[in-house]
């Protein structure tokens, strides 16, 4: 990414890596908080999914 320095393929662990560096200076479990974010992830997903799984029995039919 040209405005940060770092390759998109990178992108994603050097997040990851400064989301650690930023637990370990507020003495936060970064693995829990991580497990927390995936539970929240699911939740999210399942509700995503429930809410196009939905929408698409609400779609109207044409009749010809």
């Amino acid at each position: 990414m040209h405005q940060t320095g770092t390759e998109l393929e990178h992108a994603v662990c050097d997040l990851l890596a400064n989301l650690m560096h930023w637990c370990d200076f507020h003495e936060e479990d970064f693995d829990r908080q991580l497990a927390r974010a995936r539970d929240h992830y699911k939740c999210e997903k399942f509700e995503e999914e429930t809410l196009l799984d939905w929408e698409k029995t609400r779609t109207p039919r044409v009749v010809t």
